[in-house]
């Protein structure tokens, strides 16, 4: 199978030692949540749910 006919999701879920997302993008401005990424430059926290999904992804692997 190759990483083409697979989702990132589906990437992630299945490694077996360690897993690392690089982005490589060379402008995050239009990408996902611009208010997210203006409040990012502007050096203010995200809202504790920001990250809430990536969070119990990880802790589920690790559990």
């Amino acid at each position: 199978m190759t990483t083409s006919s697979r989702t990132l999701g589906d990437l992630f879920d299945a490694f077996e030692r360690e897993a690392f997302r690089l982005e490589t993008l060379d402008d995050y401005s239009k990408s996902g949540s611009v208010d997210a990424y203006q409040a990012f430059l502007a050096g203010d926290p995200q809202p504790d749910v920001h990250n809430a999904g990536w969070v119990e992804e990880l802790r589920s692997h690790t559990a």
